[in-house]
Protein backbone atom coordinates (compact mmCIF):
# COMPACT_ATOMS: atom_id res chain seq x y z
CA UNK A 1 0.00 0.00 0.00
CA UNK A 2 1.54 3.15 -0.82
CA UNK A 3 0.03 5.00 2.28
CA UNK A 4 2.01 2.88 4.63
CA UNK A 5 5.39 2.43 2.65
CA UNK A 6 5.51 6.67 2.71
CA UNK A 7 4.58 7.08 5.67
CA UNK A 8 7.31 4.43 6.93
CA UNK A 9 9.58 6.25 4.48
CA UNK A 10 8.62 9.46 6.58
CA UNK A 11 9.55 7.94 9.97
CA UNK A 12 13.24 6.58 8.77
CA UNK A 13 13.61 9.70 7.45
CA UNK A 14 12.44 11.46 11.01
CA UNK A 15 14.19 9.49 12.68
CA UNK A 16 17.56 9.69 10.85
CA UNK A 17 18.02 6.15 9.39
CA UNK A 18 17.22 7.15 5.83
CA UNK A 19 18.28 10.53 4.04
CA UNK A 20 15.48 13.28 2.95
CA UNK A 21 16.50 12.83 -0.46
CA UNK A 22 15.07 9.53 -1.09
CA UNK A 23 11.37 10.51 0.08
CA UNK A 24 11.80 13.33 -3.23
CA UNK A 25 9.66 10.85 -5.62
CA UNK A 26 7.01 10.16 -2.91
CA UNK A 27 6.24 13.82 -0.92
CA UNK A 28 5.58 17.39 -1.74
CA UNK A 29 8.37 19.75 -1.70
CA UNK A 30 6.70 21.67 1.44
CA UNK A 31 6.39 17.85 3.16
CA UNK A 32 9.87 17.20 2.54
CA UNK A 33 10.99 20.49 3.73
CA UNK A 34 9.10 19.56 7.00
CA UNK A 35 10.09 15.99 7.22
CA UNK A 36 13.68 17.06 6.73
CA UNK A 37 13.38 19.82 9.65
CA UNK A 38 11.48 17.20 11.88
CA UNK A 39 14.95 15.40 11.76
CA UNK A 40 17.11 17.56 12.78
CA UNK A 41 14.79 18.99 15.45
CA UNK A 42 14.33 17.35 19.34
CA UNK A 43 11.18 15.14 18.42
CA UNK A 44 8.72 13.87 21.54
CA UNK A 45 9.19 10.75 22.47
CA UNK A 46 12.20 9.88 20.15
CA UNK A 47 14.43 9.39 23.25
CA UNK A 48 12.05 6.31 23.69
CA UNK A 49 12.86 4.60 20.68
CA UNK A 50 12.52 4.84 16.64
CA UNK A 51 8.79 5.45 15.27
CA UNK A 52 6.87 2.22 14.52
CA UNK A 53 4.22 2.65 12.71
CA UNK A 54 1.00 0.50 13.83
CA UNK A 55 -2.05 1.22 12.37
CA UNK A 56 -3.16 3.01 9.03
CA UNK A 57 -6.46 3.59 7.56
CA UNK A 58 -7.34 5.30 3.79
CA UNK A 59 -10.21 6.73 3.02
CA UNK A 60 -11.14 8.57 -0.25
CA UNK A 61 -11.55 12.43 0.41
CA UNK A 62 -12.10 14.94 -2.41
CA UNK A 63 -11.62 14.08 -6.11
CA UNK A 64 -8.11 12.86 -6.68
CA UNK A 65 -7.44 12.94 -2.39
CA UNK A 66 -6.79 10.50 -0.28
CA UNK A 67 -7.06 10.99 3.69
CA UNK A 68 -4.69 8.99 5.80
CA UNK A 69 -5.01 8.19 9.11
CA UNK A 70 -3.27 5.89 12.34
CA UNK A 71 -1.40 5.39 14.78
CA UNK A 72 2.59 4.74 15.45
CA UNK A 73 4.29 3.87 18.60
CA UNK A 74 7.81 4.85 20.09
CA UNK A 75 8.80 2.67 23.22
CA UNK A 76 5.47 2.22 25.16
CA UNK A 77 4.27 5.86 23.91
CA UNK A 78 1.54 5.85 20.91
CA UNK A 79 1.10 8.71 18.97
CA UNK A 80 -1.04 9.94 16.06
CA UNK A 81 -0.39 10.55 12.36
CA UNK A 82 -2.73 12.13 9.57
CA UNK A 83 -1.78 12.55 5.84
CA UNK A 84 -3.40 13.71 2.57
CA UNK A 85 -2.52 12.17 -0.38
CA UNK A 86 -3.22 13.59 -3.71
CA UNK A 87 -2.65 12.28 -7.78
CA UNK A 88 0.64 14.89 -9.51
CA UNK A 89 -0.81 15.48 -12.86
CA UNK A 90 -1.26 14.43 -15.24
CA UNK A 91 -4.42 12.05 -13.59
CA UNK A 92 -3.05 8.60 -13.19
CA UNK A 93 -0.10 9.41 -12.17
CA UNK A 94 1.75 7.94 -8.39
CA UNK A 95 0.44 9.81 -5.29
CA UNK A 96 1.84 11.93 -3.60
CA UNK A 97 2.20 13.32 0.07
CA UNK A 98 0.72 16.73 -0.07
CA UNK A 99 0.03 17.29 4.04
CA UNK A 100 1.79 15.56 6.68
CA UNK A 101 0.86 15.78 10.78
CA UNK A 102 2.05 13.73 13.75
CA UNK A 103 1.40 14.11 17.29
Amino acid sequence: MIADRLLRGAFEVIDRRRAPASLRAGVSPAVLGMIASLSTAEVPGRAAGVAVLRTVHVRRGARGHLEVFGSYSRGERRFAVAAQLSHRTPPGSPWIVTSLRLS
